[in-house]
Formats: C-alpha cells, structure tokens, sequence
C-alpha cells in the first residue's frame, strides 16, 4: 500500500558542527532522496535506478557465483560476479571470459573434480614471465588465480594446491 511520504533533510558532522546535506529520507518507509533521484533499501538490496556509484574505494561482496562443473568448453561471465567458482572435470578445457562492466579486480576459484583436469586459455591473461600457471592436479584441489582486468586486458595470478 502507498503512503504519502513524509520527508525529512539528513544531517551531518563535519569539524565538529552539525551541517545540513542535500540528502532526505522519509519517516514512513526510509527511502533516500538525492535531488529528484530516489534510492530504495532494503535487507538484500540497494535499488539506486539509474544513478551512477562512483568513486569507491572499498567493496564487498558476500557471494560466490557458482559456474557448476564443466566437462567441456565454457565461460566464466564477470557480470555474474566479481568472486567466481568453476569445478572442473576434463582436459584440455577451453575458458573463455565474457568482460566485467568496468575495470576491476576478480577472482576464480577452480577446483579439480575428479583430478588431472586441464585448462586451455582461450582467452588469453597476461601472466608473470608469459606463462600460464600449471593447475593442481589432485582430485578435489583448489587454486585461486587474481585477475586485474584494465579494460582491455587481464593480468593474472596465481596460487594453487591448496588442498
């Protein structure tokens, strides 16, 4: 149901004095207004519109986007998340990666399925010295590989056997 808000100007502290902003919320539900732009907030949610979010200097992110097990070719989307896991079962896999919408730090958490699995880079990271880290091999083994994606190419890192 639908109320009529009832708006009241937010309140800051800055060098020890109590300063006015431009943000509003209202009393009955707790939405955010910023000028004609409305933010909602919820337990799992912030629906900023179409608002940009800029200059962040921190973020977190309390899920890992699950790829499944994947016995043949595939792709890791970075849209699904920047903090990914794929198991893999099979040699000689091809990745692929479809691009994150920005720059940004990612991570891909591979786990080895049933052992000896393999990957074959389709898309191509940078790696230290120019060569693709050799994965673990041991059934049920994990490595971690970094990636900084600047937009137009991934570097990557990585650590592995953790087991």
């Amino acid at each position: 149901m639908r109320h009529k808000h009832i708006w009241a100007k937010l309140l800051a502290e800055k060098d020890g004095k109590t300063i006015a902003t431009s943000l509003f919320t209202c009393l009955k539900c707790g939405l955010l207004k910023i000028g004609k732009h409305t933010i909602r907030i919820s337990k799992n949610r912030l629906d900023m519109g179409n608002l940009p979010i800029k200059g962040i200097k921190t973020g977190t992110f309390n899920a890992e986007y699950d790829n499944d097990t994947k016995t043949g070719a595939f792709t890791i989307d970075w849209t699904n998340g920047q903090k990914q896991k794929v198991t893999i079962s099979g040699t000689g896999l091809g990745i692929t990666f479809a691009n994150p919408p920005g720059p940004g730090n990612l991570i891909l958490k591979i786990v080895q399925g049933t052992g000896d699995n393999t990957l074959s880079w389709t898309t191509v990271p940078k790696w230290p010295c120019g060569s693709a880290p050799t994965l673990s091999t041991a059934a049920g083994a994990v490595d971690i590989i970094s990636f900084y994606w600047d937009g137009t190419n991934y570097y990557g890192l990585a650590n592995t056997n953790f087991s």
